[in-house]
């Protein structure tokens, strides 16, 4: 890897050590570090300063196509063609996170600005938005008809960027609401489609649901039922039901802040409209 002095055109460091091609680099917040991820299955953190390597990162088993530093700089994200994102803490040099979930190598990777979430971008056609609490996808992105090569929050978080082998790039909102669905519909759509009382149909159905652990399916019965609550004749049933499906969601650890958001306005449309 070299590092370039823009005044000059002239390459002010070159970097060697690793045995296989440098596929990816990316400065540190404070500009001090250079971190790269290479062929060989390695990351390295270089100390700019002296043009040494102050880190091998090894625990890949095949490939590292992408790094990226935390916004605080203490941690870093790896992509590999192992199908694997790693968060690996700077301090012990060690794996904090292995992330599992695609189906193909893991091209790119990019930290949320609160450092809360991470994006990946895979050869599966999908992009992934991890929750960094749990260790657990919280999105699916999919919709691009290649591979997922590059992935890029916008500043507020709130958008995802992401670049395909498809000649496309697309901007995905994240607002979570967005992303409730059950088979790929989404929220208004189990109005409209006629499955507002699929939970009725039989006693085990809503036990069924939560034992999936996908959260947003969950969440998107439970907003169903609490909209109920709020725009029409409340029921204690329909309070009942989106309580324990809030309650489920926030069992399983993935953006906690917004379920106890949602839980929080429950209690208080129920206490104004309640039976």
């Amino acid at each position: 890897a070299k590092i370039w002095d823009l005044s000059s055109g002239k390459a002010a460091l070159t970097l060697e050590g690793h045995h296989l091609y440098v596929s990816s680099v990316a400065f540190s917040p404070d500009g001090k570090q250079l971190a790269t991820g290479s062929s060989d299955g390695t990351a390295k953190i270089w100390d700019l300063s002296s043009g040494k390597a102050a880190l091998t990162l090894k625990g890949h088993q095949n490939g590292v196509l992408s790094v990226a530093f935390s916004p605080d700089g203490k941690q870093l994200a790896t992509g590999s063609s192992d199908k694997t994102a790693k968060i690996w803490d700077l301090s012990s040099g060690k794996a904090a996170l292995t992330l599992e979930g695609h189906r193909s190598d893991v091209r790119s990777v990019a930290f949320s600005p609160d450092g809360k979430q991470l994006a990946t971008g895979s050869s599966d056609y999908t992009a992934k938005i991890w929750d960094l609490s749990s260790g657990k996808a919280a999105l699916t992105l999919e919709g691009h008809r290649s591979d997922v090569r590059s992935v890029a929050f916008s500043p507020d978080g709130k958008q995802l960027a992401t670049g395909s082998s498809d000649y496309t790039a697309k901007i995905w909102d994240l607002i979570p609401p967005i992303y409730l669905r059950v088979a790929g519909l989404i929220l208004p759509q189990l109005t409209e489609y006629g499955l507002e009382d699929l939970l009725d149909q039989q006693a085990s159905t809503e036990d069924l649901l939560i034992a999936t652990g996908e959260v947003w399916q969950i969440a998107a019965f439970a907003n169903l039922y609490a909209d109920k609550i709020a725009k029409s004749l409340p029921r204690v049933q329909d309070y009942t039901r989106a309580k324990r499906l809030y309650l489920a969601c926030l069992a399983l650890g993935v953006e906690k802040g917004y379920f106890e958001e949602k839980l929080a306005e429950l209690e208080r449309v129920w206490r104004e409209r309640g039976e």
